[in-house]
């Protein structure tokens, strides 16, 4: 997606399932060159989860999962993220304040997810949701 969002909190939203050997990430970037990545989640090929530099939790595999990042863009930009994950039967878990990537992140213009893996593999994503918050 290549949104352009330049003011205000952005909130995403989306379900994930993954099945065994998926290496996926999801990522945000602007158009500077090189370009600057704000939030970044990697999904590894047994259900590991990281963010912001750190493991957050190990996904059950081949179940769905829901996640919210909210990144603030513009003159409210800090550097930072929070993520919300929702595993199955659970209340959601908040990890707050995570470090975006590059301190400098301050706008989203391009909202990507990728399948880096190198073997054959299925990721599903559905429910994907992302807007300002007002």
């Amino acid at each position: 997606y290549q949104p352009h969002i330049r003011t205000g909190t952005v909130v995403a939203n989306f379900a994930i399932r993954l099945e065994p050997g998926a290496n996926f990430y999801i990522e945000w970037r602007d158009n500077a060159t090189p370009y600057r990545v704000g939030p970044r989640m990697h999904f590894g090929g047994s259900g590991q989860m990281t963010a912001g530099g750190k493991k957050l939790a190990d996904l059950p595999l081949d179940k769905w999962v829901r996640i919210e990042v909210r990144c603030p863009v513009g003159r409210a930009a800090n550097g930072h993220f929070d993520l919300h994950l929702t595993l199955p039967g659970d209340s959601p878990v908040e990890f707050d304040g995570l470090p975006c990537i590059s301190a400098d992140f301050n706008r989203l213009d391009w909202y990507g997810f990728v399948s880096d893996g190198d073997n054959d593999a299925v990721v599903y994503i559905d429910d994907v949701r992302l807007y300002v918050e007002k």
